[in-house]
């Protein structure tokens, strides 16, 4: 009858199960079951309520089909709320080996159906959270998190079942063939499938492909190791490593225990990290590698449970009842947590301040000793002679639009003189702009200019084309700081072959980079840009979208076809400047400062006067 009226408050342990084969070993081994008890409101969790040994026990399985960090830690934040009393839990279940070099020391020599329970060690606390993915495609571990220690009154019994072990060996096994012989059921699916079915394979021989088993791999690639004097399940402790996906490579496998210390990879504990001070215990019922089999889960599950079982009965009830309860002691960690990370947010905060002013006051000096010349100045002006609605015959253009995606690396636009070359060049820069798909990429600019002797050299546009990108992408700051140093130290100024070779990495990291080059021809060094473009445009294809602008000049068209197909040369023809023309005409007359106010009331008149200009423009 005292069973009956035990209520939340009496329960103590929380015993957390991933599987079905878990849940069903952890069951067997209570020593009484309880009758169940109501969940706190939006507990989703299921329970099944017993004791072992003095111990008021409550076992929580995962939700069917689940199982990982997330969904464990999910579980165990349900459990603390309908049983607010629970000092402490125990993830009990099985895991994946990770054997070491055959050994005739039984520790040194993991089998499967072993046990391993996790065991603090150096900065861990027995177990490492870690991302799989990145470790396995990376080839480096890629540490996420580990697991605080266990409370005190349970590492002091797991040291106590150590001394034990030592003197007259574990009872798992003795235990679980009790519950085999009390409920015979079970036994043909949790009982020990036997020496013969453990076999552990060379690190780098894989399973063969579609085989339900091991019947078809090569016996010859089996690690040869001794005998066991018995089929007795050996203990073992050490860290364990925790990850939402399971570890099934032997090569990474090893290397992680070489690494790391890692003996046994799971599931389910990282997800506990700091929400339930707890300890690990896995049954090993595979070796980590493509030789995984379901065979071995079962029987693991059960020696798993057996060892829990024990070191329960290591623990006196007073000790339990001693320990802070659960989530007590994790609102106090959370608390600590949160101090710390308010601490970190500030230090990084203020460390990131300290670097902006750093990096201002460098990019200050940089921008200085580069000197590069101001494209924005070409801009402006060109802008402002723009008559909104013109250009569109080219941002409409089929070769453009290719452009634009990639399709087509270069294009050169060519036109005799006046044709508004530079005010096309301003209209491509505006509409990339404002493009939502090229916005995120770099978009540099350069306009020579025959009135700015600034403004007519290769340097000048590479000086200009690296200030550009050092001032709009973050990752190719270094790059222009290395270079700026070792100017610095060797009191010299940039050439056009060290600023070549810098954009060249720079462009390199960016995923795209837009060039417009306006008015070719009006360069002094252009054989050197043509032959520096020709090299950019090889060595970069796949990133790098070009336009350059200029007028048809017979050296100018033989050094862009180096590089350059035909096809993508566009003549800036009459017929489609004309409508641009048009355009600005048609807006200067109607304009109240164009200077033709005493025409408006004359619309005929108006209209004859754009027709002859128009037409006497002939594209210029």
């Amino acid at each position: 009858m005292a069973a009956k009226e035990l209520r939340h408050h009496d329960y103590t342990i929380g015993w957390l199960c991933a599987l079905e084969y878990e849940l069903a070993a952890a069951q067997a081994l209570l020593d009484e079951e309880h009758p169940s008890l109501p969940r706190a409101e939006h507990d989703s969790n299921t329970y099944t309520l017993g004791c072992i040994g003095q111990h008021n026990v409550v076992i929580a399985g995962l939700p069917a089909g689940t199982d990982g960090t997330n969904a464990a830690a999910t579980v165990a934040a349900n459990l603390l709320r309908s049983f607010p009393k629970i000092r402490f839990g125990l993830m009990v279940g099985i895991g994946g080996g990770a054997p070491g070099r055959p050994s005739t020391d039984p520790e040194e020599d993991l089998h499967l159906g072993d046990v391993v329970v996790s065991y603090p060690h150096g900065e861990y606390g027995g177990v490492i959270q870690y991302d799989v993915g990145r470790t396995v495609r990376e080839g480096i571990f890629v540490h996420t998190g580990s697991l605080n220690k266990p409370p005190t009154s349970v590492m002091t019994a797991v040291a106590k079942l150590r001394a034990r072990h030592y003197i007259q060996g574990n009872s798992i096994q003795t235990r679980v063939d009790d519950v085999l012989k009390a409920k015979p059921r079970m036994k043909r699916r949790f009982g020990y499938p036997g020496s013969r079915n453990d076999l552990l394979f060379e690190t780098s021989y894989n399973h063969k492909d579609g085989e339900i088993d091991c019947a078809s791999c090569d016996s010859k690639r089996v690690v040869p190791r001794e005998a066991r004097g018995s089929d007795e399940p050996v203990v073992h402790y050490g860290l364990l490593g925790s990850a939402n996906q399971v570890m099934s490579d032997g090569v990474t496998r090893d290397r992680l225990r070489r690494d790391t210390g890692i003996i046994c990879f799971e599931m389910e504990a990282g997800g506990l990290m700091n929400d339930f001070p707890c300890i690990v215990i896995r049954g090993i019922s595979d070796y980590s590698d493509t030789h995984k089999s379901r065979r071995f889960q079962p029987y693991a599950a059960m020696t798993a449970a057996g060892y829990a079982t024990e070191l329960l009965d290591c623990i006196p009830s007073v000790d339990v009842q001693q320990t802070p309860e659960a989530a007590e002691m994790m609102e106090k960690v959370h608390e600590v947590m949160q101090i710390a990370e308010d601490i970190k947010v500030a230090v990084s905060q203020t460390n990131a301040t300290i670097e902006s002013e750093r990096r201002i006051g460098h990019a200050e000096k940089v921008i200085k000793w580069l000197n590069a010349p101001d494209p924005s100045i070409n801009f402006n002006n060109a802008r402002a002679r723009c008559q909104p609605g013109t250009g569109l015959w080219l941002l409409n253009h089929s070769s453009f639009l290719q452009w634009k995606i990639g399709k087509r690396k270069v294009l050169w636009l060519h036109g005799i003189p006046g044709c508004g070359k530079t005010i096309l060049s301003s209209t491509i820069i505006d509409h990339l702009r404002h493009d939502q798909a090229s916005a995120i990429q770099p978009i540099l600019s350069f306009f020579f200019d025959f009135n700015d002797p600034g403004k007519q050299s290769t340097e000048d546009l590479l000086r200009s084309f690296v200030s550009q990108l050092y001032l709009i992408s973050e990752r190719c700051w270094i790059m222009v700081y290395a270079l700026y140093s070792k100017c610095q130290d060797m009191s010299s100024r940039q050439t056009v072959e060290t600023l070549s070779k810098t954009f060249e990495k720079m462009i390199k990291l960016t995923t795209g980079t837009y060039i417009v080059i306006d008015a070719l021809d009006e360069c002094k060094t252009r054989q050197d840009v043509l032959r520096w473009m020709k090299a950019i445009a090889a060595s970069n294809s796949d990133n790098l979208h070009i336009i350059i602008t200029s007028r048809r000049e017979v050296d100018l068209e033989s050094g862009i076809r180096s590089f350059v197909d035909e096809e993508n040369f566009m003549l800036l023809q009459q017929r489609s400047v004309d409508p641009d023309i048009c355009c600005y005409v048609r807006a200067t007359l109607r304009s109240e400062t164009g200077g033709f106010n005493r025409w408006h009331k004359s619309a005929s008149m108006l209209q004859e006067i754009e027709t002859t200009l128009t037409l006497k423009a002939s594209g210029m």
